[in-house]
Formats: C-alpha cells, structure tokens, sequence
C-alpha cells in the first residue's frame, strides 16, 4: 500500500520520463546485444565449457593436486591432444573428407542403379547439374564452417582464462547480493553450477564412447571414410536424442555404396547401439547429473532446438535442470513450509 500511495504521489511528468527513460534504456541494450550476439555466444559457450572443466579440477583438487597444478594439466592434455590431432588425425581426415566429396558423382550413380531406387523420382533429382550445385554449396559452406571452427577455439581458449579465475568470479558474484542472502545463493548456484559441469562431462563421456565405439565397428566391418564418419559421429551425438540418429543415417548411407548387405549391418549396430545408450548412458547422465526423466528430456530438446539450433539443443537440459532446482527452491519449498 505504501509503494503504491508512494507511485500515486509522483507527478505524470516525472512518472512518464521515468518510464520512458527505462524502456529507451531496455532498447539499448537489446539493440547493443543483437550487434555484439556472436561475441555474447562466444562468451557463453566459454563459461559454459569453463563450468565442465571445473568438475575436472574438483575431481584432481580431491585428488591431491593443488588448483593451480591441476589447471596446469588439464592445459597440459589439452595441446597433447591438440597436437595429436593436427599430427595424426587432421591429415587423415582432410584425405578422407577430400576422397568423400570427390567420390559423390559415383556415389550417386550407384544409388540411382540400386532397385529400389531405380524407379522412383529420387533419379530425377541425381543429375550432374544437382551434384555440382551440392558440391558448390558444400564448399561454399567452407567459409562458414571455418568461421565455426574459429569461435570455438576462441571458446576453448576463453574457457581456460574463466577457468583460471572460476573460484574469485563465484566470490565476486555472490558479493554482489546482500550478506544475509550469500550464504543460500552459494548453495544453490554451486547446486546449478554441479549440475552443469556433470552433464557437460558426462555428455562428452558418451560422444566419445559412441565414436569411438562406431570407428571400430566401421573398421571390422571395412565401411570406408571410418576416421572421418567416427568424427561425426561422436560431434553429432553431442545434440541430445536427435544427434545420433543424424550420424547414424550418414553412416548407413555411406554403407549404401558399399552393398546392401552392409548397410543393413550398419543399421542393426546403430539400432542397438543406441538403445544401450538412450537405456543405459543416457538415463545414468540424467539422473545422476540433471535428474529429468526421458521424456521431460526429449520435450526440453525438441523446444530448446526450435528456439536457438544445435546450441538450445545442446544447453536445453542443463538450463531445464536450472530452472527446475529454482523453481524448488524459492516457489516449491516457501510452500511446504508455510
């Protein structure tokens, strides 16, 4: 009542350019964050890799390591890793990937013979004119992938700066609300913070597990481009529920050209494969990590890819969970206890 009388009191005039002063304020900043999106993504794709790096520093902290050393060998791994792939796997990679795209028109003319296929109007559309347009926006598209390539390792390396500074951030953030609200703002944002990091660290176990898991099965069962396709695979098995179907089709596809035989082969193994991982990996990261069940999951990805991409895909149960634990905690439990 007294805000109220206290709003009633204000003259029209001062009440108008008030109002008025903080909507040209809100236009601002939306226009100012539409012109600087790339860096804000850039900006948050790094926090969001620094707060799964941070579950690794924890788990070498209780370890033994100091934060500092631990840090230092995780910068340590990563240009052993980096260096690794430039000298072995990016050499490989690029040959497989130019052999690929230069194998297409044979590909092509391969499928259009196949029975299946010989009669249905999917011949119409395998022309040497549709395949030059295909390779033409394939390449084209170079420049964008590229551009990609570069934002996330200006991620990767930005990451590592926050990760450096993650422990005076988090002070410095709770010192921003009053004393007596820190010590419950702590709780919860280490409680969102946990989740995030283990679902980011756990996400990643998986897509390595199921690439690394498709290599060697391309390699027994001699599907070609196998360094290349296990690539993919394990990248697109990042995008929760819809990603491994995605590589699971380039897969089949690419089996396709061989023979028939293996395509079908190629189809049971990813058919199993990612039941195992839809029943056994996945419920584990979620219900440890995030705890939302199948289908609350499935909804939240199907949501946050059609608002914001392969990035909401990516970021949709983690922000899910967050909201969840909020919603608990400041408008579930105020209730319970009254």
């Amino acid at each position: 009542m007294a805000s109220f009388r206290a709003v009633r009191d204000v003259s029209p005039l001062r009440l108008g350019l008030g109002m008025g002063l903080g909507l040209l304020i809100v236009g601002v900043i939306a226009i100012a964050s539409w012109h600087i999106r790339t860096v804000l993504i850039v900006i948050f794709l790094a926090g969001f890799l620094a707060t799964g790096l941070n579950q690794v520093v924890g788990f070498l902290v209780r370890k033994g390591m100091t934060r500092r050393w631990a840090i230092t060998a995780i910068i340590g791994a990563g240009l052993l890793l980096l260096c690794g792939l430039l000298a072995v796997i990016v050499p490989t990679l690029a040959e497989q990937a130019t052999a690929f795209v230069d194998a297409i028109p044979a590909v092509a003319q391969e499928l259009a013979q196949l029975p299946f296929l010989a009669d249905s109007k999917l011949t119409d559309l395998i022309t040497p004119a549709h395949l030059s347009t295909l390779v033409s926006g394939v390449l084209g598209g170079a420049a964008s992938a590229a551009f990609f390539v570069a934002m996330a390792v200006t991620a990767t390396l930005l990451s590592l700066f926050i990760l450096g500074a993650y422990e005076p951030l988090q002070t410095g953030t709770y010192r921003l609300l009053p004393a007596s609200q820190r010590g419950r703002a702590r709780l919860i944002g280490d409680d969102i913070l946990g989740k995030v990091g283990g679902y980011l660290v756990g996400a990643v176990s998986i897509a390595v597990i199921a690439g690394t898991t498709s290599l060697i099965f391309m390699l027994i069962a001699g599907i070609p481009y196998a360094l290349l396709l296990a690539l993919i695979v394990m990248v697109l098995d990042l995008i929760p529920q819809i990603g491994a179907t995605i590589a699971a089709i380039v897969v089949v596809a690419v089996a396709l050209t061989e023979s028939l035989t293996l395509a079908i082969v190629a189809t049971i193994f990813f058919i199993v494969y990612q039941q195992i991982e839809n029943w056994v990996n996945h419920p584990r990261v979620m219900q440890h990590a995030l705890k939302i069940s199948n289908l609350a999951a499935l909804i939240v990805v199907m949501i946050g890819a059609a608002l914001f991409g392969v990035l909401g895909a990516i970021i949709a149960l983690p922000a899910y969970a967050s909201a969840q634990l909020l919603v608990r905690e400041f408008y579930l439990k105020p209730r319970e206890v009254s």
